[in-house]
């Protein structure tokens, strides 16, 4: 990152998951180079009995209050235009990601779902109001944010970044990586391409 102003990226779910335990104290501020947001409307999914029995960490202490204290504030003129965005800004995603995404999205009662779900559309819309960036592994929020001009950071380029720091170092990394396979829950089928083309190094064995 260039000398300045911090960039800020409000988080998806599935990014705080991968990496805010294993980087506390150090995930939501502190640091000149990124400021990272959370949105009220993640709140459900991380409250979810299915989340907390597979992170048990999600809502213990300190982690909620630390989540409370980054939730991003919006007054209620700027919650109704984000609200209202949703509609215009779904119709672009669903263009944009039928083109690259071959399979749709199907619901329990079976009938066919956007590509974006609707915390990913908050995420989205939130970002773009504020013109900000998103801390993502979601490929169908990555693609669409990217069309929109936003700023698209991953957990391995955090994790590049947290290690320029000094918050973690190779051999926390490649803990890291191998604790995100042990939940089966790396960050995309092409990891490890990524990992290579970040890191300047082979990705850890993992086990």
């Amino acid at each position: 990152m260039t000398a300045g102003a911090p960039q800020h990226l409000v988080v998806d779910s599935c990014a705080y998951l991968r990496l805010a335990t294993h980087v506390h104290p150090h995930f939501w501020g502190g640091h000149p180079d990124y400021e990272l947001w959370a949105i009220a409307e993640t709140n459900p999914e991380l409250s979810g009995k299915r989340l907390m029995s597979k992170f048990v960490w999600l809502n213990r202490d300190p982690h909620p209050s630390n989540r409370a204290k980054r939730q991003l504030k919006i007054s209620r003129v700027e919650s109704k235009t984000i609200e209202e965005s949703k509609e215009h800004v779904l119709e672009h995603a669903e263009a944009i990601l039928q083109e690259v995404i071959p399979h749709a999205r199907v619901g329990r009662d079976g009938n066919q779902l956007p590509h974006l779900s609707p915390t990913d559309l908050s995420v989205l819309c939130t970002a773009l109001h504020f013109k900000y960036g998103v801390l993502t592994d979601e490929f169908a929020l990555s693609k669409v944010a990217r069309t929109l001009g936003l700023a698209v950071v991953s957990s391995l380029r955090m994790l590049h970044y947290f290690r320029s720091i000094k918050v973690v170092d190779d051999a926390k990394i490649d803990a890291i990586v191998q604790r995100w396979h042990d939940a089966d829950d790396l960050p995309s089928n092409q990891w490890a391409k990524e990992f290579r083309s970040v890191f300047r190094r082979s990705p850890p064995k993992l086990v």
